[in-house]
């Protein structure tokens, strides 16, 4: 008798606990996706509204046609893992005697990218906001920059607009704060 009062509770024990993994296992394969899909969807939802402000606010430096004004931008870490950004050079672009270079501002996770340039905002290689104009930098003033921690921080200023090769450019001076 003393024997069988042990071997059930011993027995209940591990049933309740088999119930508990079951539970934690059923939870794990039907709920937790969809709960981190959302997660993922809402953190690049939030960067590319950043990224479009910064695209908008951009665009009013321009048509202010005022040199000089500054925007300004900061960008938190929203992935998990690796994240950089970067200031990187297209090609070049002469305009009277000056020679400007084209410029693509990327914001990169393991598997999200966003970049603005080359007519708007682009996220995965796919236009998302596009833009009447290409982005230029001076490269006397602005250099290639790349950061791999954050939070970042994006001051650009807006220097002129010019047209080359049929298209048109905002010249912006781009700093990495």
């Amino acid at each position: 008798m003393k024997q069988d009062a042990g071997l059930s509770e011993i027995t209940g024990f591990l049933l309740i606990l088999t119930l508990v993994i079951l539970c934690a296992a059923v939870f794990t394969a039907s709920a937790l996706p969809e709960i981190l899909e959302a997660e993922e969807r809402k953190q690049n939802e939030e960067l590319l509204f950043r990224f479009a402000s910064m695209q908008e606010e951009m665009d009013s430096l321009a048509l202010a046609e005022e040199r000089g004004y500054t925007g300004k931008e900061e960008l938190e870490e929203l992935f998990s893992g690796k994240v950089h950004l970067s200031l990187t050079y297209g090609k070049e672009l002469a305009y009277g005697s000056a020679v400007f270079r084209e410029a693509v501002i990327t914001y990169a996770g393991e598997d999200t990218e966003l970049t603005l340039g080359n007519g708007g905002v682009k996220k995965n290689g796919k236009q998302i906001l596009p833009s009447s104009y290409c982005l230029a930098v001076n490269p006397n003033q602005t250099r290639e920059q790349r950061e791999i921690t954050g939070p970042f921080h994006i001051e650009y200023t807006w220097q002129e607009t010019i047209s080359a090769g049929g298209r048109t450019y905002q010249v912006f001076h781009v700093r990495f704060a």
